[in-house]
This record gives structure tokens, C-alpha cells and sequence, in this order.
């Protein structure tokens, strides 16, 4: 998938797509300060709870397959635009998308649809107008429920964000690629602090609902990465500092930093480029 998206070809969309859309998802994962993994078409998927696929253009029999039975055993997935589109070859399936992943998503495709780079869609979530771009999808719902539609002159009214229960799990399937929400007014799109407003809303809902907690409570600047890492008898959370300046961390309550060797509670610096081991 990383060579069709990256190829020159102006359909693909410009060649640091693939791998910033990525990056985007997982830093609003890390945001939420919870543990977040990048992971393969061969690695065991079903110890997660939730799985995000941001480009997947390129799929074959036992990919698609592998992808509708970790949904059907419990998992929950997020599907993005101009994903399972192609087989292995780069040729596009003749309804648009793998015949096991429309059956999974619970919609048709009946087209697909490019924004110009320096232009975005507008579409509606939980009563907060966000900015989509480079590509949608434009489904036929079938058996989907359909939780946010796009409010622009160009696709109006088509769906943007579409949720199915499929056996023990859920698919949430972006047509479009979330980016800001919009000024009160509507008129134009507000950066977030973060770099993407709707991941951040979206997925602090979604891991509510799948019982997903932070790592560790209380205020995390965005620079540090919360990893937690557990075995029979122990738990240790990882604070690292990813910047070249001193970070504080508030603990909520007191713990032991086995790496530096001391007991630390409230407000905790980290130093530039450091590391404190939690437990």
C-alpha cells in the first residue's frame, strides 16, 4: 500500500499522504494517553480493542479475511477512505471495494471522489462542523447507521462517518479524512492545538465506549509519551520526554520511579530527552 500511495501518480494524492495520515492518527491516539502500537498484516491483532487502518489501499483474499474476523470476534475497527479498494496488483476491485470488506462496512461504494489539496469539505459530528480532504468515498448505506453527513455544496448530505455492529464488533468507517473544526460561524477551519480536532473528539468518545482508560491520570504534556508495560505481578508506566526541553507530569498520586531511583509525587519534570519508570 505504502509503494501505490507514495507512487507519483497525481490520483494518489501527494506522496506524503500515506505516511502523515498515519502520524496523524496515531499522535490522537497518544493524545487520549493511551497505549497506541503500529502493527502488521501479520502480527495477532486480536489483543487490541480497537484497530485503525488510515491508508489501506491494496488488499488480498487473506488480508481482507483476516481484517472481517477480527471485527466479527469483538474487535473495533476504523476504516478510511480509498481503503481495500485495490488487489495486490493495484487493480480496482469491480465494486470499488473488496467484496469481504463492503460486506463487513455495511455500505456500496458507488464512487469515489478527490478534494484539491488547498481546499476542504465540510461535514457535521455530534453538532460540531469539522473539515474533511484529498479523498471521499460516496457510499450506498445498506445495513450501516449513519452518524455524521457532509454539509458542503459539492457532496451535501452524503455520509461521512458510518458505524456497524458486525458480530461481536463494530466498524466506524470515515468517508472522508478528518482534519479541524470549523469557526462558530462556520466560515473557515480552526487549527486545533493538537493538529487534528476531530481524531481528538472522536477518539475520546470511541474509547469510552470500548472501556479504553489513560495509562496514567493526570495532565500529560503532548512531548511525553505514556507507554504502560504489565506482567503477572507488576505494572510499570513509561514517561518519555520526545523534546529537547524539561517537561512536568501531575501525578494524582504518589509512585516510585524505579529508573531514577526516588519517590515522586504532584508535579514531575522530566528532563530533556528523559525517561522515568513508573510503578
Amino acid at each position: 500500500t505504502r509503494w501505490i500511495m507514495e507512487d507519483r501518480s497525481d490520483w494518489n494524492g501527494p506522496r506524503w499522504f500515506y505516511i502523515e495520515t498515519a502520524k496523524k492518527a496515531y499522535e490522537a491516539v497518544r493524545r487520549q494517553g493511551v497505549n497506541c502500537d503500529s502493527t502488521g498484516r501479520d502480527s495477532d491483532w486480536f489483543k487490541y480493542r480497537v484497530l485503525i487502518v488510515p491508508g489501506l489501499s491494496s488488499v488480498d483474499d487473506r488480508l481482507a479475511g483476516k481484517i472481517v474476523k477480527y471485527v466479527e470476534h469483538g474487535g473495533t475497527l476504523v476504516w478510511h477512505p480509498f481503503c481495500g479498494v485495490k488487489d495486490e496488483e493495484s487493480r480496482i476491485f469491480a465494486g470499488r471495494i473488496h467484496p469481504e470488506l463492503g460486506r463487513l462496512i455495511g455500505s456500496g461504494l458507488r464512487d469515489y471522489a478527490t478534494i484539491p489539496s488547498d481546499a476542504v469539505e465540510s461535514f457535521e459530528w455530534n453538532g460540531i462542523k469539522y473539515s474533511g480532504r484529498m479523498f471521499c468515498d460516496l457510499p450506498e448505506v445498506n445495513d450501516a447507521r449513519v452518524l455524521a453527513r457532509f454539509t458542503g455544496a459539492s457532496w451535501g448530505n452524503s455520509p461521512a462517518l458510518l458505524c456497524r455492529e458486525f458480530g461481536k464488533g463494530k466498524v466506524y468507517h470515515f468517508a472522508v479524512f478528518p482534519g479541524e473544526a470549523f469557526s462558530d460561524d462556520f466560515s473557515s477551519a480552526v487549527c486545533s492545538t493538537h493538529g487534528n480536532a476531530c481524531y481528538d473528539d472522536f477518539f475520546k468518545v470511541l474509547f469510552h465506549q470500548c472501556g479504553i482508560e489513560p495509562v496514567l491520570d493526570g495532565s500529560i504534556p503532548e512531548a511525553v509519551e505514556v507507554v504502560e508495560r504489565t506482567g503477572r505481578n507488576e505494572r510499570l508506566v513509561f514517561l518519555v520526554n520526545h523534546s529537547g526541553s524539561g517537561q512536568a507530569v501531575t501525578l494524582k498520586r504518589p509512585m516510585d520511579d524505579i529508573y531514577n531511583d526516588e519517590k515522586v509525587s504532584g508535579s514531575v519534570m522530566i528532563a530533556p530527552y528523559g525517561t522515568r519508570i513508573l510503578v
